[in-house]
């Protein structure tokens, strides 16, 4: 991204970018919520496509108000007005994908699945592992059930030394836009693991499972929430927001208590302000590659919105 004014994007195309989502993400949240398939695919691209410009016109705002920039307070006043405009509409997209679980729970898998299991703690409610079945396990076939997970991450190459216990310095050092999964602890510590094939260098995906300790011991501890973080930074490496989601299948917490999670990255260093929540499933690609394999819905990968880095290269 480039630094000098020169080579800034211009903040109209940033307002521009952001704007053209803002009322249809909007409208979505009184709306009725899809009854049918194709209407549920149509609004996930709608999604994907308000998530990736919203983050793009966030960062690309963010860069142009930086000091190096060398503006004028009146030259940053338009890229300023983009911002919160920007994490308006990342939140509103992060409620809508809360309010489609269901919808996508009957519509794609037909009601199916295992539910959740709340456990109520004080003034909050943690999350046992569910492990993925509806049947109530044993102590000894829970600790089974984790072994039988360390021992094919192990198999595969997988090192419980890549699970990160996120500090001030750790969680800045996350690459950005990368998700990771995470496992928030009752006393909020939080460790991460990468998501994506591409950002583990051949090793497996360890699952969140495995991120509630660091070991092969089995420690069977409720969790305030797991699932998905990614972080946004500015063209010097400054992180400059923290989306934080709720799409974990096997402790399903509730959208409702993802807020608790803001608490652990105030003690990370992160203002509740830069924090955005989103609602689960939220990864399009995993959501439509579902899709096409349960339904033979065939062209979905064409429908992909376009990375945020590939649309700031294009508006520059």
């Amino acid at each position: 991204m480039a630094t000098t004014q020169e080579g800034m994007i211009d903040a109209p195309t940033l307002e521009a970018a952001v704007k053209r989502y803002a009322g249809p993400i909007e409208a979505h949240h009184e709306g009725q919520l899809p009854k049918d398939l194709g209407a549920l695919v149509d609004l996930y691209d709608l999604l994907g496509q308000a998530v990736s410009a919203s983050e793009a016109a966030l960062v690309g705002a963010l860069d142009a108000v930086d000091p190096s920039t060398g503006l004028s307070d009146e030259e940053k006043a338009p890229y300023q007005r983009v911002i919160p405009t920007s994490f308006q509409v990342l939140r509103e997209c992060g409620e809508l994908f809360a309010r489609l679980d269901g919808p996508f729970s009957q519509l794609v898998h037909g009601g199916g699945g295992w539910p959740n299991r709340p456990i109520v703690h004080g003034e909050k409610t943690l999350y046992e592992n569910t492990f993925k079945t509806k049947e109530t396990l044993s102590p000894k076939a829970r600790e089974d059930a984790y072994q039988s997970r360390v021992e094919r991450f192990l198999s595969q190459g997988g090192e419980f030394s890549d699970i990160t216990l996120l500090d001030h310095a750790s969680l800045r050092a996350l690459k950005p836009w990368s998700h990771f999964d995470y496992v928030m602890l009752p006393n909020y510590e939080t460790r991460v693991y990468p998501t994506a094939e591409a950002d583990r260098g051949g090793k497996p995906k360890a699952g969140h499972s495995l991120l509630i300790g660091t070991d092969e011991a089995f420690e069977d501890r409720h969790v305030l929430s797991a699932g998905e973080l990614w972080v946004l930074k500015d063209y010097t490496g400054e992180l400059e927001a923290v989306v934080i989601a709720n799409n974990s299948g096997h402790f399903k917490p509730g959208f409702k208590d993802l807020p608790n999670t803001l608490e652990g990255l105030r003690r990370l260093g992160v203002d509740k302000e830069r924090v955005v929540l989103f609602g689960g499933p939220n990864n399009i690609s995993a959501i439509f590659r579902e899709i096409g394999e349960i339904h033979g819905v065939e062209g979905l990968g064409a429908r992909m919105a376009p990375k945020p880095t590939e649309l700031l290269a294009s508006w520059s």
